[in-house]
């Protein structure tokens, strides 16, 4: 395995929100090293990310998932704004973000080395660059102090309003609009059930998976995704969010969390199979007044 670290500019800052979202990384291709560097990437290699500008620091940490691919190549996809700013991509995934980034300085009487990692600013100015074992033993260990982050502060929101109407309906309207109203409030149901229970409900942060509500116990991360049900739907709204909360789990159990799934139906599930199926998948499958 080989350590790396990356820099984000501080004008394009947002590139990172692309970076998670797409599962790529991109090295800028300008400078004389880029290509040399990103050539060296292999899958389970560990990319350090450190965000320029005010304030700076380290922010998360990734890791490889394959070799760079040049964005000349055919069919690769760039899917910054400023695709011709890159010139190499590689698949990854995020195993920890931190709240706020863990800087250094670099005194001049240093040598512009840092004094809490070791390595020279020179690294940041070459966007990408390998870091040697020492330094990255210590930057390790900063991420390894700090727990995953997890979701924002659940806020209750007004209820969805009617959907709009069009001819010929293609879908009942009033269906719709009947799913979106249980679907608010089994959503702000298990949200007071959370808070009852001593816990702080929480809503996706930018870049999470779209999860309905999550909340955090004592050693794992729960997250749930909310189904309104009725008795004509509720074997395929079942399905749904099994496979979506699944999903879920996949993808937080790689930014480093302990995930429990939990699926919520709308009201009681009274095919007691579909309790066996979800218990054997991990899954706490609940509903209101989840007592």
């Amino acid at each position: 395995m080989t350590d790396f670290i990356a820099t984000l500019a501080p004008d394009r800052a947002g590139n990172w929100e692309v970076c998670r979202r797409e599962g790529l990384w991109g090295l800028v291709g300008r400078g004389n090293n880029w290509r040399s560097n990103g050539s060296r990437v292999r899958g389970g290699d560990r990319i350090f990310v450190w965000q320029g500008g005010r304030p700076n620091g380290f922010i998360a940490q990734i890791e490889a998932l394959g070799p760079m691919v040049l964005t000349e190549t055919l069919g690769v996809r760039v899917p910054w704004d400023d695709p011709a700013w890159f010139g190499g991509v590689f698949p990854m995934r995020v195993i920890k973000e931190l709240a706020s980034p863990v800087g250094d300085r670099f005194p001049d009487s240093n040598g512009r080395n840092g004094l809490r990692f070791g390595f020279n600013n020179t690294v940041l100015q070459h966007i990408f660059e390998e870091a040697d074992g020492e330094v990255a033993s210590r930057i390790s260990d900063v991420f390894e102090a700090f727990p995953p982050q997890a979701g924002r502060p659940y806020v209750d929101t007004k209820p969805p309003g009617p959907v709009a109407r069009a001819d010929p309906f293609e879908v009942d309207p009033d269906a719709v609009d009947r799913g979106l109203m249980a679907h608010h409030a089994t959503v702000r149901a298990l949200a007071a059930w959370v808070e009852s229970q001593g816990l702080t409900p929480l809503l996706p942060r930018l870049g999470d998976p779209l999860y309905d509500l999550a909340w955090l116990g004592r050693d794992t991360l729960n997250v749930a995704e909310v189904k309104s049900t009725t008795s004509a739907n509720r074997e395929s709204q079942l399905r749904l969010g099994l496979g979506q909360v699944l999903r879920y789990q996949e993808h937080l159990n790689g930014r480093g969390f302990v995930v429990t799934p939990w699926l919520v139906a709308e009201t009681e599930v009274p095919d007691a199979s579909w309790v066996s199926t979800c218990a054997r998948a991990g899954v706490r499958l609940s509903w209101p007044p989840f007592v």
